[in-house]
C-alpha cells in the first residue's frame, strides 16, 4: 500500500536510533492517542484515526490509556539495534 501514500511511512523500526538512541516512550503514545499532532502527510487533526477508538472503553478510561501503552511497548520492541 506504501506505493500509493504521497508521503513514505516512517520506519517504526527505528526510532531509537532517530531519537538519539532512547525510545521516545511518552511522544508514541500521545501520537497514538492523537494528543500529539504531526503536520508532514498525516492530514487533519483527526489523524491518527486510531486515538479515539481505542480510549473508548465504556466503564473505565484507563483501559485506554493502557492499550495506547501498550501499542507503544510493542513498537519499542520493534527497534533495531545498531
Amino acid at each position: 500500500m506504501t506505493e500509493w501514500l504521497k508521503m513514505k511511512p516512517p520506519d517504526l523500526t527505528q526510532l531509537s536510533t532517530r531519537a538519539g538512541g532512547k525510545f521516545p516512550l511518552v511522544r508514541v503514545q500521545r501520537i497514538i492517542s492523537g494528543e500529539e499532532n504531526l503536520k508532514s502527510g498525516h492530514g487533519t487533526g483527526e489523524m491518527p484515526i486510531w486515538g479515539p477508538i481505542f480510549s473508548q472503553v465504556s466503564g473505565d478510561r484507563d483501559w485506554g490509556r493502557m492499550r495506547v501503552y501498550n501499542l507503544a511497548e510493542f513498537i519499542q520492541g520493534l527497534q533495531q539495534k545498531n
